[in-house]
């Protein structure tokens, strides 16, 4: 995937996707052309401006998250709150321990807020996006 750097624009642009689980935990998704995958993404970083909802604009932490998925993926949606970060992909090669590694490496002076994402965990969650 080439990386560019954005000069406008955000991560506002959610992608809908109507997916509905079987009686065995399979999904149907028409329109998405390979097995999705789910990930959430958390942190132990407490600050205001750590909140994804906050990291959305151009040059913030969670663009520079989305780059790192999309060298192994194709982000389809994903659901920013306060403290969990989730992503639903198709055509990976990740896996969470791997995807983990990667989104540490980012260092600890990332985005514009120059956030810590030394300490980003990685879960493979399955089917649900949101917790409750």
């Amino acid at each position: 995937m080439a990386v560019f750097t954005r000069t406008n624009g955000d991560l506002n642009g959610v992608n809908h996707v109507d997916i509905t689980p079987t009686a065995n935990n399979s999904i149907v998704a028409t329109g998405i052309g390979k097995a999705p995958q789910f990930f959430g993404i958390t942190s132990n970083i407490t600050t205001t401006s750590y909140n994804w909802v906050n990291q959305l604009g151009t040059g913030y932490g969670a663009e520079a998250v989305m780059q790192v998925i999309g060298t192994k993926a194709t982000v389809l949606a994903y659901e920013p709150s306060a403290a969990l970060l989730s992503v639903m992909i198709e055509a990976s090669d990740w896996n969470a321990t791997d995807l983990q590694a990667n989104l540490r490496a980012l260092g600890t002076s990332v985005g514009a807020d120059n956030l810590n994402y030394s300490g980003l965990s990685v879960t493979d969650v399955g089917m649900k996006l949101a917790t409750s």
